[in-house]
């Protein structure tokens, strides 16, 4: 008899394999396929709270949606942490594509709609650079003065920004009464204001596309 030939000893007892082993199997799959679940829960709740404070960023005159698609970026880099191998996608490119398309949309809809309101009114291309730096330099100059406003402050301050440049911005003109200068000066500041209100209502948009992603995935 040589010695280390044959089969080894456990394989004398149980010649169909460990029955330990192929019961652990299963419960080892189970136990990792819930931790990934309750990590990826985790995860997009996080998401849905960071995304609404994103989206109050908005209301304040902050980068709030691109504050949010950058927290989207780095789940999707790094969910391969977490995810199963199979698995290892949150977003995928196509929807963070599209989220990153509708906040270039907010930011040219804001912008936009300031132009045509002023535009509406009457407004001179003077009234136009007025009301875009004033509604800059409103951010800061103005909105202190509405500190006791709750959220909507700093965009008070930069519709009176908006205001003033473009009053400022008319009254320039020789020919401009301060009466005639009114016109398109508040139609500078309500197309500014319905601007903000579209670019806060992508904001949700993007908001909810992204934790809907994050929860059903």
């Amino acid at each position: 008899m040589v010695l280390g030939s044959g089969p080894p000893p456990d394989t004398w007892l149980f010649p169909d394999g460990d029955p330990n082993e192929s019961e652990m199997a299963p419960r080892l799959g189970a136990r990792k396929d819930g931790q990934v679940a309750w990590v990826s829960l985790v995860v997009a709740l996080l998401l849905f709270c960071f995304g609404g404070l994103c989206v109050l960023g908005v209301v304040l005159q902050l980068p709030g949606a691109w504050v949010l698609l950058a927290a989207a970026l780095v789940i999707e880099l790094a969910d391969g942490l977490y995810l199963l191998a199979e698995d290892r996608t949150t977003f995928g490119p196509a929807l963070l594509a599209l989220c990153f398309a509708l906040a270039l949309l907010a930011e040219g809809l804001e912008f936009l709609a300031g132009i045509l309101g002023l535009k509406k009114g009457g407004g001179s291309r003077r009234g136009l650079w007025g009301s875009i730096l004033g509604a800059f330099a409103g951010l800061f100059l103005f909105t202190p003065f509405f500190a006791f406003v709750p959220f909507f402050g700093a965009l008070l301050g930069v519709l009176l920004g908006a205001f003033s440049g473009a009053l400022l911005g008319e009254f320039s003109h020789e020919r401009r009464t301060l009466r005639a200068a009114l016109k398109p000066a508040l139609w500078a500041a309500l197309g500014r204001l319905l601007g903000t209100t579209g670019k806060v209502a992508l904001a949700i948009v993007i908001w909810l596309t992204l934790t809907v992603s994050a929860f059903v995935r």
